[in-house]
């Protein structure tokens, strides 16, 4: 690691040199990293891999004191306010009570004059940390076109592969409170946003900075439907979501789409939901999200069809009928923003013996691209309901299925092979990019 503190006054001469400018604690270490492992040279003032650089892509400042002004090329880098000033504060030892407005004084400024009053800026384009944590990728991606760089996309993709959250801390060191090791970190940030999370959201409304973060405000995300809906929860305790956003699930083992018209299924799954949903859910503008229909289409329909004579093609409508004769009368509740989740594609491989695990399932004989036939037709039903009535669509089966095989692909797969859930890792990472 290099210093060339002296180098800067000679660049900042240049209105043209880009600058990077970013409030503290929002994510400049790691984008500096990737952007200097990438264009082989570092942004002034510190090197983290090119101690002997020839040239410097641009020059990072903080610019606490807004003293940055008339320059040709800008990149504005920023966070949401919670999160940045808890890093802040906790970093320069500062107590919550009596400090905490200084520091909303101090970051709503830099948002204005950065977002809003930018007009002695000839070109700016703006990042924000946590698109930054949604995809690296496209957000390094339009900084490296902002600057007229070659772009390289296996180069760039290997760049940011490399670049995680292990050698951000290793590149760090001068700084410790880049990565925060300490073991209660995250659990104080979160009573942080409990105790002063919304006080920080109406100071900004007083200073007319709504509109820089709208999707900042605390919200709730509510995941019902079946045992696949444990994703979220898994998901949840991995921090996979952002920060302002808390996951409520409410899971009824082995519910099916066909039984949400019946008030005495075996799973109670109409009644349990409904009441969850009239006790839990007051704000009628929240996101609502159903996972539905595994059960039908990897054991119900094709068991009824053996067992009762009743054919596949009846029971796959009348399952998406009460699906949807449940989903319009929760709409009829007054919930306009409901999201039906795609079906995911059947995991149980041909001819498994059943022996050491008990299970109806295997008194299915269809085999599995039977099975994965049925729940694509499914899922194609289901998108084209939601688009009569106005719902959201979330396709998170696409990703799963191998054109060559016609079956899911083999990395999806639970270790566990009687297991017909995902493999975790996997599947997050398609949710993370469907559901924001």
């Amino acid at each position: 690691m290099a210093l060339f503190d002296y180098l800067k006054p000679q660049y900042m001469v240049d209105p043209d040199f880009p600058i990077l400018v970013s409030f503290p604690r929002t994510g400049s270490h790691w984008l500096r990293l990737i952007m200097e492992l990438y264009l082989e040279e570092p942004a002034l003032v510190r090197t983290f891999f090119y101690h002997d650089p020839k040239s410097f892509w641009g020059l990072h400042t903080h610019d606490i004191n807004l003293k940055v002004k008339n320059r040709n090329n800008i990149i504005y880098l920023y966070r949401e306010p919670v999160n940045t000033i808890y890093s802040e504060m906790v970093m320069n030892n500062k107590k919550f009570n009596t400090n905490i407005d200084h520091y909303i004084e101090l970051y709503s400024n830099h948002l204005i004059r950065w977002l809003y009053h930018n007009n002695d800026t000839k070109k700016i384009i703006t990042l924000t940390y946590e698109d930054m944590k949604r995809d690296i990728f496209s957000e390094v991606s339009k900084v490296i076109k902002f600057l007229n760089k070659p772009f390289d996309k296996q180069k760039l993709k290997n760049c940011c592969e490399q670049i995680d959250k292990q050698k951000v801390k290793e590149k760090t060191q001068h700084d410790l409170g880049v990565i925060n090791q300490s073991p209660n970190y995250e659990e104080c940030r979160k009573m942080f946003r409990e105790k002063f999370g919304q006080y920080i959201f109406d100071q900004f409304v007083k200073k007319d900075v709504r509109l820089v973060w709208p999707e900042c405000q605390p919200k709730t995300y509510y995941f019902m439907g079946d045992s696949h809906v444990n994703i979220f929860n898994t998901m949840a305790k991995n921090n996979m979501f952002d920060d302002n956003i808390s996951i409520k699930t409410k899971i009824v083992q082995g519910a099916t789409a066909q039984g949400m018209v019946n008030p005495a299924s075996k799973t109670n799954a109409l009644n349990i939901l409904n009441d969850f949903i009239d006790t839990n859910i007051l704000d009628k503008k929240t996101k609502l999200f159903f996972l539905l229909g595994e059960v039908d289409c990897g054991f119900v329909i094709w068991y009824r069809a053996e067992k009762h004579g009743i054919t596949i093609e009846e029971q796959l409508h009348t399952s998406i009928d009460n699906y949807f004769t449940f989903l319009k009368n929760t709409k009829n509740k007054g919930y306009n923003d409901i999201n039906v989740i795609s079906v995911s594609l059947p995991t149980i491989v041909d001819n498994y013996d059943w022996r050491d695990h008990i299970s109806f399932r295997s008194e299915v004989t269809a085999n599995q691209k039977a099975r994965t036939d049925l729940t694509l037709h499914y899922n194609k039903l289901l998108e084209e309901k939601c688009k009569e009535h106005n719902f959201n669509f979330i396709d998170i089966t696409a990703e799963q299925l191998d054109k060559k095989t016609g079956i899911i692909k083999p990395k999806f797969l639970n270790s566990q092979k009687w297991n017909h859930h995902l493999k975790d890792d996997e599947i997050s990472k398609i949710i993370r990019t469907k559901i924001k």
